[in-house]
């Protein structure tokens, strides 16, 4: 890229200006807002467990044999028709509720051979059955903790979400104001400069009118000619350091790179200083508002949740199951329904299955791994929360220091000043 020189258009750009179009336009801002709605996104996606499950199934079975002789009797024909439909849902505390619906006929003939010709016999059967089914753990994958552990990491990583994106746009607020007063600086130094590179070239014209009347050596010509090459090439290194400054702020501001203007200058003519006191407790209220040890802190929750999963396969899986309902059974439809009705029949179950691994090998290696992060993780807080003490101390004695620095430049040039009006009242 070429670097521009003086000629080159210049944008004026003031800070509220751009750290507006920063906090809008800003791609890292962008990408973490996206991260955000992802993750709302997956709260839901975590949330359709508890949704109302509809199935059915429609089955029809046709089954033709022939009759074989020297039996006393075969069944040559069978169709049969079935639906059944469900509607089952996920409770809270890991169980599962469902009420099903089935009913069938079927047609059957058989043939009997009783020492004469076979005779067929046709048949009808219509059966037609509720049945409530209950299904809980009562071991492992019992509770309301276990079975919303999703949604508890989903909603712990929303907030550890928006955490990264108030610590980015406080980050950039940060960097946009270092890089604007560093960009105002740079622009005072080429100011200084090109002042000075008058001045010399002002020297240089001059030392040669001297040569020329032989009041001047052809050293002092050099040094002067040196000087002025010194200016040309700080100027330059000036205008570089513009243009890197500029192009950073642009970046930032996702304006793009290469159209013009490319160099920018704070709009600001003077650097204004307000003394600020700082708050008594400082270093609490810095690690208390740090979004970084925060997210930290959200990372050790996930794992927390983690691990409420990873200790259920230490438990044995007990399951019971429960299902009752009545049933109708008739040669006729109408009369399957009057029995289904009256409740003719009545059919209950209920089971235990229990399953348990005995080494509980995967189980007791995730916790091993959840505690070495959960130790990694501790020490990342401590080293950042040092690192945020030392931070604090530095820039406070920084801050300080530099009060004094601007209570004794003050001084200098109200002296200067003083010195000079006396030196005109002479």
């Amino acid at each position: 890229m070429e670097i521009p020189d003086a000629a080159y258009p210049v944008k004026s750009i003031s800070l509220p200006e751009i750290l507006a179009r920063a906090i809008s336009h800003n791609r890292g801002l962008r990408e973490a807002g996206l991260k955000i709605l992802t993750s709302r996104a997956t709260i839901r996606a975590t949330s359709a467990m508890f949704d109302t499950q509809l199935s059915a199934n429609l089955n029809v079975v046709s089954q033709e044999s022939e009759f074989v002789p020297g039996n006393v009797f075969s069944v040559t024909s069978v169709k049969k028709y079935s639906f059944d439909a469900q509607i089952a849902r996920l409770l809270p505390t890991g169980g599962m509720v469902a009420l099903q619906f089935s009913t069938s006929r079927m047609d059957q003939v058989m043939t009997l051979a009783m020492g004469g010709p076979p005779t067929e016999m046709e048949s009808k059967a219509f059966t037609n059955a509720f049945t409530f089914v209950f299904s809980h753990p009562l071991l492992a994958g019992f509770g309301r903790d276990v079975t919303t552990a999703a949604t508890q990491k989903a909603r712990i990583q929303l907030d550890a979400d928006r955490l990264s994106r108030e610590a980015k746009a406080q980050a950039l607020v940060r960097d946009l104001v270092i890089s604007y007063w560093n960009l105002w600086l740079y622009w005072q130094e080429q100011d200084l400069l090109a002042v000075s590179l008058k001045v010399t070239q002002s020297q240089l014209g001059l030392t040669k009118s001297l040569l020329t009347v032989g009041r001047a050596k052809p050293s002092d010509l050099l040094a002067v000619q040196n000087a002025v090459a010194q200016r040309e090439g700080d100027l330059m290194l000036s205008r570089i350091r513009i243009l890197q400054a500029s192009l950073a702020i642009k970046s930032q501001l996702d304006l793009p790179l290469e159209e013009e203007p490319m160099l920018l200058r704070p709009a600001d003519k003077d650097l204004p200083f307000v003394a600020k006191s700082l708050p008594a407790e400082l270093v609490a209220s810095v690690l208390k508002r740090s979004r970084d040890l925060a997210m930290l802190e959200k990372h050790l929750e996930l794992l927390r949740q983690e691990e409420k999963i990873a200790r259920e396969g230490l438990l044995p899986k007990l399951n019971v199951t429960l299902t009752a309902g009545p049933t109708g059974t008739s040669n006729e439809y109408s009369a399957a329904w009057e029995s289904l009705v009256k409740f003719s029949g009545f059919t209950i179950t209920g089971g235990l299955s229990f399953s348990w691994s005995v080494e509980q090998t995967q189980a007791r290696a995730t916790l091993e791994i959840l505690d070495l992060n959960a130790q990694n993780l501790r020490l990342q807080k401590e080293n950042l929360s040092n690192g945020l003490v030392m931070a604090v101390m530095l820039s406070r004695e920084m801050m300080q220091t530099a009060q004094k620095r601007v209570g004794l430049a003050r001084l200098a040039v109200e002296s200067a000043e003083a010195h000079l009006q006396l030196e005109n009242n002479l």
